[in-house]
């Protein structure tokens, strides 16, 4: 059997994205010629793209060892074993590509995200400054190379470089979207939020932006008129963003919020009653909508700051009757705790923290009340042995109880998750534990933010390092102690 035929049309499939069918014509190749290097490697592609990380890594490995001179073998090979989080692995992998293709753009690109995903932020801008002499035209280099400044604090440098990748790349999804991330990490807020916008194009976001029969709200007179604000991303994105609906009441609309159903009934005690609504079909009736975290962009001519009329958010009734005492027993202060948020958020290796290391930062005393729906298999271990630590777990159905919770708080103690919106939003103590690269909301350096008057920011002083922000809690909590006894 001549395979040529078969495996030039697996390959014009695969680059129409026809996956499905250009995977079948190479497994047709693959079973008359099993060692067919290059099908296994095209195989390996369609692994890849469909994220079966584990085989695609078999399959490039096994093109490898039956022709060692491929580079595209040694190259998938590497995005197999990095996306499995072998990072050494697919550092080798990547490299060795480079070696047999030494001007290929992706390869170096490749090898500098590997290196970036270590921690060896050095070794990346070389490796990417190496790949820009030899492609200066390439607007990918610079999009790579500002996001790689920014984790090195090089802030100014990495909007420069972001501006060359947009200049170079106009309708690059991508390059804007980090370029607005930092800007608004920056406090460039107004230009931020205008670059925020391109979310709705950047693939690896995986959001579906809704359509609807009204026209979305580009800042229009709203006296008199109705708008329909829908919830996007996460909970405590839809927490924070919610403040901007005083802003569209104060300006005469009727306003209706459409939100995720563990907030529905917390949402209903935004002052000023808004109709709040599950994400269904809306009325069509209705003058306009919008995302709820594109209203800062069409606010902006009425609102150039940040609103923080802290609390917006109180405890529905339903959920205060259920705990009113629920917390009489505890005599001394009472902390609530989260240690780590969604395992399947992208920053969580960063933002979360072992139980067990933020436990040690608790003197005893108060009784720690953890806040948090989800726990980890270790979790389990600490809680057997600080009979101090109590989890609430079960009694948190959904955020309204969450809310009740965080109420009978003295403070709360917690990672970048919901739960510190929460807190923030009612009005709470709180402290929040940030990684040395934060999120774009929580900005740079300093101890508060504008978003949560009532919140202390603890930041780490050098990745992966919580010595400080814990030392910081040990602190705090002393002080709390020692004004309760006086």
């Amino acid at each position: 059997m001549d395979s040529g035929p078969l495996l030039d049309e697996a390959t014009r499939c695969l680059r129409a994205g026809e996956l499905e069918r250009g995977e079948a014509l190479v497994r047709a190749v693959l079973d008359h010629e099993p060692d067919h290097a290059v099908a296994r490697n095209t195989l390996a592609y369609c692994l890849i793209h469909r994220q079966a990380y584990a085989p695609a890594a078999e399959e490039a490995a096994a093109a490898v060892r039956l022709d060692p001179l491929l580079a595209a073998a040694h190259n998938n090979l590497g995005l197999a074993l990095n996306a499995l989080g072998q990072s050494d692995a697919a550092v080798a992998a990547y490299a060795e590509a480079l070696r047999l293709a030494p001007r290929d753009l992706n390869y170096g690109l490749n090898l500098a995200v590997a290196l970036e995903t270590m921690g060896n932020l050095d070794d990346a801008l070389a490796r990417i400054e190496a790949t820009r002499l030899a492609h200066p035209a390439a607007h990918e280099v610079y999009n790579n190379r500002a996001n790689v400044l920014q984790k090195m604090q090089r802030y100014a440098e990495a909007l420069d470089s972001f501006e060359t990748a947009i200049d170079l790349a106009p309708d690059n999804a991508s390059a804007h979207w980090n370029y607005g991330l930092c800007l608004l990490l920056t406090g460039r807020l107004a230009e931020g939020w205008g670059e925020y916008e391109w979310r709705w194009r950047e693939t690896s976001l995986g959001l579906r932006q809704r359509s609807f029969p009204m026209p979305q709200w580009q800042g229009e007179d709203l006296k008199g008129r109705s708008i329909l604000v829908h919830a996007e991303q996460g909970l405590g994105d839809a927490i924070q963003f919610l403040r901007y609906v005083a802003l569209l009441q104060k300006a005469g609309a009727e306003v209706v919020v459409q939100t995720f159903m563990p907030l529905a009934e917390l949402f209903g005690t935004f002052p000023g009653s808004p109709v709040i609504m599950p994400l269904i079909d809306p009325d069509p009736g209705m003058d306009f909508h919008c995302p709820i975290m594109s209203l800062p962009l069409s606010l902006l001519a009425r609102q150039p700051d940040i609103p923080a009329d802290i609390p917006y958010l109180s405890v529905p009734k339903p959920a205060a009757a259920r705990w009113a005492s629920k917390f009489d027993a505890d005599e001394g202060p009472k902390i609530g705790i989260v240690s780590s948020g969604n395992p399947g958020h992208g920053n969580d290796a960063n933002r979360s923290i072992p139980l067990d290391l933020l436990a040690r930062a608790l003197p005893p005393g108060p009784r720690y009340y953890i806040l948090q729906k989800v726990l980890r298999e270790t979790d389990t271990e600490v809680l057997q042995r600080r009979p101090d630590l109590v989890c609430l777990k079960d009694d948190l159905h959904d955020f309204s109880d969450t809310a009740a919770a965080c109420t009978g708080m003295d403070l709360v103690i917690s990672v970048d998750t919901s739960v510190a919106h929460l807190a923030g939003a009612l009005g709470r103590p709180l402290l929040l534990l940030l990684p040395f690269l934060p999120d774009w909301r929580w900005g740079l350096a300093s101890d508060t933010c504008p978003w949560y008057p009532t919140a202390r920011l603890l930041r780490q002083s050098a990745s992966g390092d919580w010595s400080d922000p814990l030392a910081a809690v040990t602190e705090a909590v002393s002080v709390l102690l020692q004004h309760n006894a006086a």
